[in-house]
């Protein structure tokens, strides 16, 4: 659906907020393909875009952080500078029936140019982890207690890769909240952590720490991940973005 509220009447530009889903087979596009669709989705809508200075102008448009390959989103944020202010239940129906099939239309905000940007605005992100399980009862309990010591303990080292060589990491500060749901063929993690430019979290990060903490000397595979939400903060408490 649509929502979000008008600018004042005679704002010269504006900021179209969109929200899309890309679930099934749409995982495997890569963050590059999907911008790609994203614009040409655009474009066949007509919306008013703000175009970039230069002799090859582009849409004036911003993305949230790359999702990796193989991982499913129900939150995906493109932020869209219009040089008009349209309704925004016309501007999101029009985008919605000019996406790909691969990719949905949740939600369609306008907010005011001038705003923080995507990049600025998002502190905090929720993941949705269904791990396999191979008879019906062997792993549920083995995941449970690694989401509960991963809770309990004081560092959750991880070690990246840099320019200057290999770091190590602790992700215990940006891992706000860890829920464990077990289910008749699935056990579920929900997962909520920390994001921003000077703060992320790997969904593959937080999926390997629980299969170190609970395989046990057997392989304990995540059969889905999904991004579920992207969270700003208003008034010191999260509140989804759009």
């Amino acid at each position: 659906m649509e929502n979000g509220t008008i600018p004042p009447r005679g704002a010269s530009r504006v900021v179209c907020r969109l929200k899309l889903s890309k679930t099934g087979p749409a995982r495997f596009m890569s963050h590059l393909d999907f911008m790609r669709a994203v614009e040409r989705a655009v474009r066949r809508a007509g919306l008013p875009v703000a175009l970039t200075q230069g002799f090859h102008p582009h849409p004036r448009m911003s993305f949230a952080p790359a999702l990796p390959v193989g991982i499913e989103s129900e939150c995906e944020l493109v932020d869209v500078e219009l040089s008009g202010c349209p309704d925004p239940s016309e501007a999101g129906a029009r985008v919605r029936d000019a996406l790909p099939s691969c990719l949905a239309l949740v939600a369609c905000a306008l907010v005011p140019q001038g705003g923080p940007s995507l990049s600025m605005l998002i502190q905090a992100v929720s993941y949705e982890v269904d791990f396999e399980r191979e008879d019906a009862g062997a792993w549920g309990g083995h995941i449970e207690a690694a989401v509960e010591g991963i809770l309990r303990a004081r560092a959750v080292p991880v070690f990246r890769a840099t320019p200057k060589g290999t770091k190590e990491v602790d992700l215990r500060p940006l891992i706000y909240d860890l829920k464990f749901f077990r289910g008749d063929v699935t056990d579920r993690v929900c997962i909520l952590v920390g994001e921003g430019p000077d703060r992320h979290v790997r969904p593959g990060d937080i999926v390997r720490e629980i299969q170190r903490r609970a395989a046990s000397g057997r392989a304990v595979r995540p059969a889905r991940i999904v991004r579920k939400e992207f969270f700003m903060r208003r008034d010191g408490a999260l509140c989804p973005v759009l």
